[in-house]
Order: C-alpha cells, then sequence, then structure tokens
C-alpha cells in the first residue's frame, strides 16, 4: 500500500503552557478538581467539545494504493476513544479493580532457631519435615 492519512489530527499543545524544554509542566495534584474544570470550561466551550466528538465518532483513514486508487475505512481508534469519553461523561467510569501482593520475606535462621527453641509442636513439624525429605 501507498500512502495513508487519518482524517482526525492530534491537538496541539497550547504554546503559553509550555516549559522550556516544551514538555508540559507537572500537575500538582492537589489542584485538579473544580478549579481545573472552570479552566477547561473557560478554554473550550461544549459546542467546541461536541464537534469534536462527533469528527472522532465519524473518524476515517484514507489509503491510497500503489496504482493511486484512493480508499476510505473507518478508523477505529478515535472513535473508541471517543465512544469511552462519552460513556464515561454520560454513565460513569466503572470501579477498576486493584490487585494488592503482599511479598512477605523468608524467615530468617535467627527467627527460626528462637521458635523452634520456644515451640515444640514447631520443632515436631520440623523434624517431620525433614523426614519427609530424606524419604523422597
Amino acid at each position: 500500500m501507498g500512502r495513508k492519512t487519518t482524517a482526525v489530527e492530534k491537538p496541539k499543545e497550547p504554546e503559553e503552557t509550555r516549559t522550556d524544554t516544551g514538555t508540559m509542566p507537572p500537575v500538582n495534584p492537589l489542584d485538579t478538581g473544580r478549579e481545573v474544570a472552570l479552566m477547561l470550561a473557560a478554554r473550550f466551550s461544549a459546542d467546541y467539545l461536541e464537534r469534536k466528538l462527533r469528527e472522532m465518532l465519524n473518524a476515517t483513514e484514507t489509503y491510497v494504493t500503489k496504482t493511486g486508487n484512493e480508499f476510505t475505512r473507518p478508523c477505529w481508534a478515535p472513535r473508541m476513544k471517543a465512544l469511552e469519553l462519552l460513556l464515561a461523561y454520560q454513565v460513569g467510569r466503572p470501579v477498576e479493580r486493584s490487585q494488592s501482593i503482599v511479598v512477605n520475606e523468608p524467615p530468617r535462621r535467627e527467627d527460626l532457631l528462637e521458635k523452634a527453641k520456644r515451640s515444640p509442636v514447631f520443632r515436631a513439624s520440623l523434624v517431620e519435615l525433614i523426614r519427609e525429605v530424606k524419604e523422597k
């Protein structure tokens, strides 16, 4: 295939928010919330956002073949992103699952010796464990 173009372009970052290195300045998590929502509302009107979401929902890619023929097909990445944004706004985001993995340190030799001194049951279980290892 030949050249590929996409109907949706990545928005450019405003120049006044960039730092000297060209990157966005760090965001303080405490500044989020109502203030950020107000700043975004002042910068982007509801009509503008609706128009951009419609563009994303109808995004297409145009391909040019080696013979010069052009064909257009749906561009699914921006369409899916727009749909996710709309669903998050209208329905809400689902609670994301999180997993906590607790990694225990292996017991130290000194701790095992101390426990064996204090507990006859623990000593018996160690003897049984050693017997099973020798049998195998």
